[in-house]
This record gives C-alpha cells, sequence and structure tokens, in this order.
C-alpha cells in the first residue's frame, strides 16, 4: 500500500492516549511536570568546523562508519550504557539473546488494564526463589516455567524505542515485569500490544539498551507462569488482512526506566519520573497514580490512589524522608503526586545512584511498598540522550549512498516509524517513518545546533524512500540562515537549536490502517490562504522545507515553512510562561501581543480551525479578574473576530501571523489582507 506524504495542519485538538504510558506521559505534561529535557535538546555551543561548503563525493555505502557522537562536539550526548555492568544479552547467530545460564532470583509481575465502561485491572504478583525452589506467594513455582522463560528472552533484535502493536480501541493491556538475578543484575519487559499473537512485540531492557522480541513465544513464557488474559473484561481480537506469521508494530518511545534513569519501583513504573536539581540541591519525583481519558471522569486509567511515603538514601545507606504533595488537576477522578528529596551534593557530570522506598495505596484499599534505585550521571542542560536507531541506520546506511554520506558528519539520534517483522525469515518486511539527524553548522560568526528530519521507507531490506541529500541540507541552510527572522533569532538566542525537516513529494509504502497509531506523523503541510499570504500544499511539485527554533526534533507543528521567496507561519504554539524555545520565545511572540510585566497567556497557538485560520489563546483556569481582564484586552485589539466564549481558551478567528520584513512576527486579518 502507498500513501502520500501528507499531514493536515491542526490546531491542536484532544489527544486521544492511545496506550497508558502516553496518556500518563500528556498528564505529567499538563501538570507542568517536565519530561527530561535529555531526550529532546542539547547543551551550550563551543567552536565547531562550518559545514563543508562543497559536496563531497558519496562514501561508499558499504564502507561507511558512522559517525562518533563525540565528534559533535556543539552537542552533549549521555549515553545511558554502565560499562561496568556484565554483558547478559549477547549476540549469537543473527539474534540476541539472554544468557541462558543466568540464574533468577525474583521476578516481579504487573498487569494493568483499562477500557471503557469497566472499572480498571491491577494485577500485581511477586515470583521468589527460596533455596532450589519458587514461590508465588503461597503456591509453590515449578523450576522449569522459570527455565522456559529464561530461555524465551531469545531471538531478540536491538531497538531504539519500545514498540507496540494497537489495533483497536477501549482495550488498553500493560505488562510489565522485572526478573532480579542471584548477581543482581535488573532485566525488564514490557508489552501493551493487541495487535499480535503473544502480545508481541515484546520489549526488553537491560543496561539502556532495549531488544524486541516479535513472535509469541515469550508472551506464552510468562502467560504459563502468572497466568493469561482470559478473565479481561474484553477479549483480545485480531484485524484481518494482515499477512500470516507476521508482527506488526510502531515505536512509542523511550521507556521511563532509560529516559529518568532507576532500576525496580515497577508498580508505578509507567507513571514515575524525576529530576535533579543541581543548583537548589533537590530530587523531585512525580508520581501519577491514576487519571481518566481526557480528564473527563471516565475511562480511568490507573489504580494508585494515595502516597504514604517516599524516602531515599544519599549516603552511607541513610534514608531521607522526602516531602510529600498532591498535584491539582481539573480531572475529577486523578490522583498524582510530587515529593522533594534534599540531597547534599550534586557536581556536574558525577555518577549517582539512590535508593528509594515509595509506600501506596490503591483503590482496593491495599498498601504496598516498592523499592529500586535512582541511576544515572548529573549531565549539563539539554544533554541529548543517546540511544542510536542502529535497527534503521544500518539498513539505511548500507543501501543509500545519501544516508551514508551524511552519516560521515551527522548523528541519527532517532527514528520513529511503524513497521511489519517477517517472522518466518527474521527480518523487517516493511518500514516506514520518520529519520532525525543531528548536525552543526556556521550562520554567520555563530556555530549553530541543528536537527533535521526526513521520511524514509524501507521494504524487504531496500531503501524505498529517502530524498535528503547533503546538497539539499546545505541550501535549506543557506536560504533560512539568509532570513532576517533568523538573523534576529540569533542575535538575541545564540545558543537556540535550529530544528529542520525536508521531503520531496513521491509516495511512501505504508502498513495501511492496521495500527490505531503510526510511529511518526506523515510528512506534510496544507494551509489555507490568508489575504495575500498564500496557501500551502506540501509536499507535491513544491518540496517541503520546515523549520522551526527550539520546537523539539519530530514533525508535529513546525513553526514556518519556505513556500517560494516567503516565509510562511504554519503551526506557531507558544507556551509563554515557560520559555521551552531556549531564550527565543520571546522572539516569537507577535509584537503586538505585550502583556508588559503583568502575567502572559498560558498558550498561544496558530491552527487550522475548519478550514480557516484562527489564533487560540488559552489563560489560567482559574485566573485573577486583573489578569482576565489585560489579556483579554490585548485580544480585543488585534485583527480578526475576538470569540470569548470558551471559558479559559479564546479564539481569534479570521486570523494568521506573518513574518515581517524586519522578521519579527505580528497578527494579520484574513479579511484585509
Amino acid at each position: 500500500m502507498q500513501k502520500s506524504i501528507r499531514r493536515r495542519l491542526n490546531s491542536g485538538g484532544l489527544l486521544v492516549a492511545i496506550v497508558m504510558l502516553a496518556a500518563i506521559a500528556s498528564f505529567l505534561l499538563s501538570a507542568g511536570m517536565l519530561l527530561p529535557a535529555a531526550a529532546y535538546a542539547s547543551t551550550a555551543l563551543t567552536a565547531t568546523p562550518p559545514l563543508p561548503t562543497n559536496t563531497p563525493n558519496p562514501t561508499p555505502a558499504n564502507t561507511v562508519k558512522p559517525l562518533d557522537p563525540a565528534s559533535l562536539d556543539a552537542w552533549s550526548f549521555y549515553d545511558p550504557v554502565d560499562p561496568h555492568r556484565p554483558t547478559l544479552i549477547s549476540k549469537s547467530d543473527n539474534a540476541f539473546r539472554l544468557d541462558p545460564a543466568w540464574k533468577v532470583d525474583r521476578v516481579e509481575y504487573i498487569y494493568k488494564w483499562w477500557g471503557y465502561g469497566v472499572d480498571p485491572v491491577f494485577d500485581y504478583q511477586v515470583l521468589q526463589r527460596d533455596a532450589n525452589d519458587y514461590r508465588i506467594g503461597d503456591k509453590e513455582i515449578d523450576p522449569a516455567l522459570v527455565k522456559q522463560l529464561v530461555s524465551a528472552i531469545s531471538g531478540l533484535q536491538p531497538t531504539s524505542s519500545l514498540l507496540a502493536g494497537q489495533d483497536h480501541t477501549d482495550d488498553y493491556p500493560l505488562w510489565h515485569l522485572e526478573l532480579t538475578g542471584q548477581d543482581g543484575e535488573r532485566i525488564v519487559l514490557v508489552s501493551f500490544s493487541t495487535a499480535n499473537p503473544g502480545s508481541a512485540p515484546w520489549n526488553v531492557i537491560y543496561n539502556g539498551r532495549i531488544f524486541a522480541h516479535y513472535d509469541d513465544a515469550l508472551g506464552a513464557a510468562i502467560g504459563n507462569l502468572f497466568g493469561n488474559r482470559s478473565a479481561d473484561p474484553i477479549d483480545m481480537t485480531f484485524a484481518g488482512g494482515r499477512d500470516a506469521g507476521t508482527t506488526i508494530f510502531s515505536t512509542t518511545g523511550f521507556p521511563a526506566q532509560i529516559s529518568y534513569g532507576f532500576v525496580g519501583l515497577l508498580p508505578i513504573a509507567d507513571g514515575f519520573g524525576y529530576q535533579i536539581d543541581r543548583e537548589a540541591l533537590e530530587l523531585r519525583g512525580y508520581i501519577v497514580g491514576r487519571l481518566s481519558v481526557g480528564g473527563f471522569g471516565t475511562m480511568i486509567i490507573g489504580n494508585i490512589t494515595g502516597l504514604a511515603s517516599a524516602e531515599i538514601s544519599v549516603r552511607e545507606g541513610k534514608p531521607v524522608s522526602c516531602v510529600v504533595s498532591s498535584v491539582s488537576s481539573n480531572d475529577p477522578v486523578s490522583a498524582a503526586w510530587e515529593f522533594v528529596c534534599p540531597l547534599e551534593s550534586a557536581p556536574l557530570n558525577s555518577v549517582y545512584d539512590y535508593p528509594v522506598r515509595i509506600t501506596f495505596g490503591t483503590d482496593a484499599g491495599e498498601e504496598v511498598s516498592t523499592e529500586g534505585r535512582l541511576q544515572g550521571k548529573l549531565t549539563a542542560e539539554h544533554t541529548a540522550l543517546y540511544v542510536p536507531p542502529l535497527e534503521i541506520q544500518e539498513i539505511l546506511a548500507a543501501k543509500s549512498a545519501a544516508v551514508a554520506d551524511l552519516l560521515t558528519d551527522h548523528v541519527m539520534i532517532k527514528a520513529r516509524y511503524e513497521a511489519r517483522w517477517d517472522n518466518a525469515n527474521g527480518r523487517m518486511k516493511l518500514v516506514s517513518g520518520e529519520a532525525i539527524l543531528l548536525g552543526q553548522a556556521t550562520i554567520g560568526d555563530r556555530q549553530i545546533r541543528y536537527s533535521v528530519g526526513t521520511p524514509f521507507a524501507i521494504e524487504d531490506g531496500q531503501v524505498a524512500y529517502w530524498t535528503l541529500t547533503r546538497a539539499a541540507l546545505q541550501k535549506m541552510i543557506a536560504q533560512i540562515a539568509a532570513l532576517p527572522l533568523t538573523q534576529r533569532i540569533y542575535a538575541q538566542a545564540p545558543a537556540v537549536m535550529l530544528n529542520l525537516w525536508y521531503a520531496e513529494g513521491g509516495e511512501v509504502p505504508d502498513l495501511g490502517d492496521y495500527l490505531l497509531s503510526s510511529g511518526a506523523a506523515d510528512y506534510g503541510i496544507s494551509i489555507p490562504a490568508c489575504g495575500n499570504i498564500p496557501a500551502v500544499e506540501m509536499p507535491g511539485s513544491a518540496t517541503l522545507q520546515a523549520f522551526g527554533f527550539g520546537i523539539g526534533w519530530g514533525f508535529w507543528s513546525p513553526d514556518f515553512v519556505l513556500s517560494g521567496d516567503q516565509v510562511v507561519v504554519t503551526g506557531l504554539t507558544l507556551w509563554p510562561q515557560d520559555d521551552t524555545r531556549e531564550g527565543a520565545l520571546l522572539l516569537l511572540v507577535p509584537r503586538q501581543i505585550d502583556w508588559g510585566a503583568g502575567k502572559p497567556f498560558k498558550r498561544i497557538a496558530l491552527g487550522n480551525w475548519f478550514g480557516s485560520l484562527a489564533i487560540s489563546f488559552s489563560i489560567d483556569s482559574p485566573s485573577d479578574p486583573e489578569t482576565t481582564a489585560a489579556l483579554r484586552k490585548i485580544v480585543e485589539a488585534l485583527p480578526g473576530e475576538a470569540d470569548f466564549r470558551n471559558g479559559a481558551m479564546w479564539t481569534l478567528k479570521g486570523a494568521s501571523i506573518r513574518v515581517a520584513p524586519d522578521g519579527s512576527l505580528e497578527v494579520v486579518s484574513c479579511s484585509v489582507e
């Protein structure tokens, strides 16, 4: 099946939680609990060689050696692999496997489920070794079943993201297991798939790396130990039309264990995160125990309703009690907490390993304690988490000279995709998605960091779609660097990252409509005309060249697009109360919008509302009358038709934002221009 590279620009809309992890991540963001910047950006700039001005001859694809990330000295990377840990998962023939001699001491098993019209499920079991026997509570377990589980952790393939296949709604399971060996090492198994037999693919996490198990053997071994889903409120169903013997899935992001850095804490691992504030000498943790889809109080996710205590040990095993507080929310069933723990020191680049214990209550009246360790390295702000997508990079580099050439001075940091795995032949049959490269260049007398995203497809081991070349990238950077907008931004925010996206017209192979959520957004922009601002339909006859400043890597809502000799504002979204744009946020606020010393808007967003452009303005809810009146006065003075009927979100219809000749932004009326 083929799909055109096309994406409709949207003003936001309701984010539907496809999986429990995604819903919890959304709650953390909405509550102001920031996800770690390590997954999205980089550190400050240092002097680096400029981007070459001449296009070199591409290196033969089969001889290219991917770039060492350390050679991009404008960037800072953190690889979560601990080189001192044992190699428990190693390559055997064409796949990886867990050492079959590894001895299991303990297995924690969590099964959670949520869906439509039925109470959520929380099943927590612990398998514990007792001399040469194993038990789950009072039940004796055949050691052969444990050995079967270890043996099933084989046939693994490396990946850089959690993988999931979900093909129907209202049925959202999550399996989370942690195996602890007699040597103290821990291996995590995760699945939240419904589209494939055995709940495949299963994700295996160990020592900062992720592996995928694509067939049903691992799910069967887990079911033999802890039970199957036969008692679930909704039976598993399978979509028709798939090829027999294949597993379909898409990428979903990093596991929390790698994003934040921890082991253990299994009952809360899908709703847990933390940050270390080196200046305040504090560790701030976040736990989301329960919420509902859309905040409406129905389709409840999670069973944790109370947080009794949190403590960490920062020195010589002495526990320190943390201050726990509830996080407020408009969701009537939400239960979320923040805890703050004092630290004695937090020097930059130091390695930490803090034992932690959390005690919580459930909606069934149970009190559960869970333990773990918070582990990592205190890196500079915006350090990029380095878990390379080798499963995609190696194929692209081997089969495309253009990719191989780009990888000589770029790092492929991420790939988002949907795919079909051929179980019989042990290979990817079809992969379609988005690759993100990181690089560095010179704009004027400044060295800048940039990301560039581009769509790709691989079919039967061959590159079926890739259009980005070094020449095209250099030309795009040169065009953007010459803009008054860009010069204005970098004159006042020299450390901001330039985000680029590139796609030419054409048809890209894809899986079809089997999955609820694909791994990456389709590349394409559709914007209606606004006065003298032209309509944009890209790519097609025109190449898509979009960009933004400090917005992130993935193609979700670029700020700007090059359209002929004009720069068109596309999906500009700003959060004025929190500068997430590395110092560039205020430079992107249209010049008529000036709140002075008062409190700013919560959110400003340009979008396509039912075929016409509009700007939405969100304010805090509740907001004091003086602030509300001041912000309303700003909107009333703008060109366009203001609509204040929707409580804390106002709409300015028939208006857009354009780039002025001096590089500033301004609000314009579509009926006047």
